[in-house]
């Protein structure tokens, strides 16, 4: 029976949709084109290259100068069957201009959707609708919605893809221009404030987690208590959400227990005081290799002194004892 509804819903959907597509007629347009010379041809040819929208036609119009009338080069419009087109027209002048422009859409059924209409429709999708359906679809089918969605299609299809167009792979919700700050803030955690069991235990299901986190941690709760809240809730609504696929409330529970058990055996200010034990030995050992790298440093800096005072020495008595033998 569930079955047969989502069926039909889904039915009427489509026949709603197939209704609103419907489009108006669309004006001339003239296509902007490249004009330019054969380059594999000697004769003075020229060759228009546009961008062109799959099905719809076109035609090329020239004139010898302004204000003459444009006269057709083709009277068969030609139909685009990709997204470009090119054209190679003999020039008898080159004082002579081209036109482009795609033919007007032949114009759509615009005529109100009536009970008839969508009865029509279900021949083509192999359905038969009830008239009370017919009715229940008819009011999202009103007029104003009519020509609201026509409107939209209508924008849709005056925007012209080209090739070079890449396909809507990403969905990007943010706005135009929207930029992200790109400094990363200090993160400042605060615990939460007086945190407790409300009077109404079932009220726990709309706590956050760092609520729920604060009651495990201040020993107001257990997991096994969450874990058969929601067991319970589950068996109270699951009839209407139908959101479990597999239930494991063996392994729920035991794990639960598990991880009672190892919060009773955690005992957290005996781990506060280790962990800042080991962060005070880890900043006393970094005091210590920087003093040690100071030293080494000062110890370099008094060896290259000496260095340079021994040289100096060796320097001077070597120029005494030049001057020693020469006397």
């Amino acid at each position: 029976m569930k079955s047969s509804l989502h069926r039909n819903g889904a039915s009427q959907f489509l026949i709603e949709w197939l209704l609103l597509t419907a489009l108006a007629a669309r004006a001339q347009t003239n296509v902007p084109a490249n004009i330019s010379r054969d380059a594999n041809n000697v004769s003075d040819q020229v060759v228009l290259t546009w961008g062109t929208t799959p099905g719809r036609m076109y035609s090329i119009f020239t004139t010898e100068g302004f204000p003459a009338t444009w006269t057709p080069t083709n009277f068969n419009p030609m139909v685009a069957r990709t997204t470009k087109a090119s054209v190679t027209n003999a020039a008898e002048r080159a004082s002579r201009f081209y036109r482009v422009a795609e033919q007007p859409v032949p114009p759509g059924n615009t005529d109100a959707i009536t009970a008839t209409t969508i009865a029509e429709t279900e021949k083509l999708l192999g359905l038969t609708f009830t008239d009370t359906a017919r009715e229940q679809m008819l009011q999202r089918l009103s007029t104003s919605l009519q020509d609201a969605n026509r409107i939209t299609y209508e924008a849709m299809r005056r925007r012209r893809l080209l090739n070079r167009d890449a396909p809507a792979l990403v969905f990007d919700p943010l706005p135009a221009h929207f930029v992200f700050e790109g400094l990363q803030r200090p993160i400042e955690w605060s615990s939460p404030q007086q945190v407790a069991v409300p009077e109404r235990f079932a009220d726990l299901a709309f706590y956050s987690v760092r609520e729920l986190g604060e009651l495990l941690r201040t020993r107001q709760l257990t997991s096994m208590d969450l874990t058969r809240l929601c067991l319970e809730r589950w068996q109270r609504y699951n009839s209407n959400l139908l959101c479990v696929i597999t239930l494991t409330e063996e392994l729920a529970l035991e794990q639960a227990s598990r991880a009672d058990a190892e919060l009773a055996a955690w005992d957290y200010e005996a781990r506060r005081l280790d962990v800042l034990t080991r962060t005070v030995e880890a900043f006393v050992a970094l005091l210590g290799a920087q003093e040690r790298l100071r030293l080494a440093n000062d110890t370099v800096a008094l060896a290259e002194r000496v260095a340079g005072t021994v040289s100096a020495l060796c320097l001077s008595a070597y120029l005494l004892m030049k001057v020693d033998m020469h006397s």
